[in-house]
């Protein structure tokens, strides 16, 4: 989510969340995830391959929790365990932003990581069509309109091609409309896949798609 131009909002699992019985940092270090961290005044050529476990976690889950209506409210040990499972993990210095992803294997229950699978199977039958879908891309109000969203999305996107993850996916608000984040999407090469009315939060969603060059 990001403040002023909210991108697109994962709501909570359709189940409620239970708390990891493992430490965090324990949890994050027991499945190889894709992290990396992003200078936030830098080119994306500034890549680091590891997370630092104790500090990111507590900033991360900060912002998290700041908007945490618009996402889902968690313990810090409940986010933890929300990271442990993501397939796909990017932050960028300064505590200025993060994005998660997960992909097509990912043990992930939401409502909206189901209905892209489901699509999927319903349009390419049986096979696993492989993708990446985006959880969330948070900024922090202090470094808000810089660009920081797209650079998230543009290097996601170059790891989903690099690996034959042709298609990156998510949802945005259509009710009530969010026309600044609709143009956003487009901007990146979203197109609409379809859409659902959640009931459960008083709004409609629709549902986009990026095929990549994989």
């Amino acid at each position: 989510m990001l403040a002023g131009l909210p991108v697109h909002l994962s709501p909570s699992p359709s189940r409620p969340m239970k708390a990891p019985q493992m430490t965090a940092t324990a949890l994050l270090q027991s499945r190889p995830v894709h992290f990396g961290k992003l200078s936030a005044g830098r080119a994306s050529d500034n890549i680091r391959t590891s997370l630092g476990i104790g500090a990111d976690l507590q900033w991360m889950f900060a912002l998290n929790q700041l908007y945490a209506t618009e996402l889902s409210d968690m313990t810090q040990a409940q986010f933890a365990g929300h990271l442990g499972k993501a397939s796909y993990a990017r932050v960028i210095d300064d505590q200025a932003a993060f994005i998660l992803a997960f992909d097509q294997d990912a043990a992930y229950d939401s409502p909206n990581f189901n209905w892209h699978k489901a699509n999927l199977k319903q349009l390419h039958g049986a096979g696993t069509v492989p993708f990446f879908y985006v959880d969330r891309v948070v900024v922090s109000p202090d470094h808000q309109r810089r660009g920081l969203a797209r650079r998230l999305y543009e290097e996601l996107f170059a790891h989903a091609d690099a690996r034959g993850h042709g298609r990156v996916l998510c949802e945005v608000n259509s009710d009530p409309p969010n026309p600044a984040s609709d143009a956003f999407h487009a901007s990146l090469g979203f197109e609409r896949m379809g859409e659902a009315r959640l009931s459960e939060r008083q709004k409609t969603v629709q549902y986009l798609g990026r095929i990549g060059t994989s």
